[in-house]
């Protein structure tokens, strides 16, 4: 027998007595008193067998000493299945309680925070290879991007036929292709006018709906520390006039606590002064690329109308204020309804802005 063979079988017998000292602590209370007695004596001789240094009688005591054990502890049925639902919970757990206590995920629906952060939108382009499994997987993963196509079911001569509206957009448009009815999203755009002769296959309307931004909610840091001007925060909606319950919503932070908040326009006035040392702030203001600038607005129609924020109250605008549903609408955020300020777009990863170009995945400002 070589020297690696004979170390290999004296570390297999090593490791046979820790796991019997393991099974005693785990099982020691609860087995029999004859398995237990017999799984000490060939633990016993498998130490003698490794002092005496004989391989043949390691091998053996070695064998009788693992049978020993698995008297004493005896293989638990679907055993693999078992440990991979503990180690499934116990990570749902975690996960849970980092959620809960530390960070949030979140997905911006809308484009009220746009070019700051984008919601589901909508672009065109022709179908390329990135839109061709697997590339088209790939395309998405990375930048959030899925292109899309409606072919004509019929064929015939396009013609209009009806719009499907709800809150006020224009949601799907139907047409009718002979002597058939076709509807495709509104967002989508259209290959052919009204009047064209069409083949049943065709493709009529195509677009690339692009994902909204994916990010976390910093959960800890408020309470550390007070909200500050130009932070971008995430609050809950219930309690709020005009406002659906059980909703979350993202703005940009404008107004604290006992403050008056006004607008004449492209300014944001705090107590009748326009704000100039908050660079968030001054970045909408200034309608750098992208911003409009703050706009009268729902009943704040005028500088005169002013915003009393009260002790525990404050202020939320989009950063799209030319289409933003917030404080200039339904008025102050209770202190209680706020989350956290937004700190990270955790996904898409290849997600760029519009004016500038760059990458927007990482933290947010």
């Amino acid at each position: 027998m070589s020297f690696f063979e004979s170390r290999r079988i004296k570390k297999q017998g090593r490791d046979c007595l820790a796991q019997a000292r393991h099974a005693l602590k785990l099982r020691g209370d609860i087995a029999s008193i004859q398995d237990l007695q017999a799984m000490t004596e060939a633990e016993t001789a498998l130490s003698a067998a490794l002092s005496n240094g004989d391989s043949k009688h390691i091998c053996a005591a070695t064998e009788t000493l693992a049978t020993a054990i698995r008297r004493v502890v005896p293989a638990q049925p679907h055993a693999i299945w078992r440990e991979n639902l503990e180690i499934l919970v116990i990570a749902i757990a975690v996960a849970m309680a980092f959620r809960t206590y530390f960070l949030q995920p979140f997905k911006i629906p809308t484009g009220s925070m746009t070019p700051t952060l984008y919601g589901i939108h909508f672009t065109h382009r022709d179908k390329s290879i990135v839109d061709i499994m697997p590339l088209k997987l790939f395309n998405w993963l990375a930048r959030g991007e899925w292109h899309q196509e409606w072919r004509a079911t019929a064929s015939g001569k396009l013609g209009f036929l009806t719009q499907s509206m709800r809150d006020h957009r224009l949601m799907h448009v139907g047409w009718q292709i002979g002597e058939v009815e076709q509807v495709i999203p509104a967002t989508a755009k259209p290959r052919f006018d009204a009047g064209t002769e069409v083949k049943k296959g065709d493709v009529i309307a195509s677009q690339v709906r692009i994902q909204g931004d994916h990010i976390f909610v910093n959960k800890v840091k408020w309470n550390f520390t007070k909200p500050k001007l130009g932070e971008i925060v995430v609050f809950r909606t219930q309690d709020i006039p005009m406002l659906r319950s059980k909703e979350h919503y993202i703005k940009r932070m404008i107004g604290l606590p006992g403050q008056a908040i006004s607008v004449d326009e492209p300014n944001l006035l705090i107590d009748g002064v326009p704000v100039t040392d908050v660079p968030e702030i001054a970045r909408i203001a200034t309608k750098q690329p992208g911003y409009w600038g703050y706009r009268w607005d729902g009943q704040m129609k005028s500088p005169s109308v002013v915003l009393q924020l009260g002790e525990d109250q404050y202020a939320g605008f989009g950063d799209y204020t030319k289409n933003s549903q917030d404080s200039r609408y339904w008025g102050a955020i209770p202190e209680k309804n706020l989350v956290g300020p937004a700190c990270l777009i955790y996904w898409p990863i290849l997600s760029r802005h519009h004016s500038s170009g760059r990458n927007r995945w990482g933290l947010i400002r």
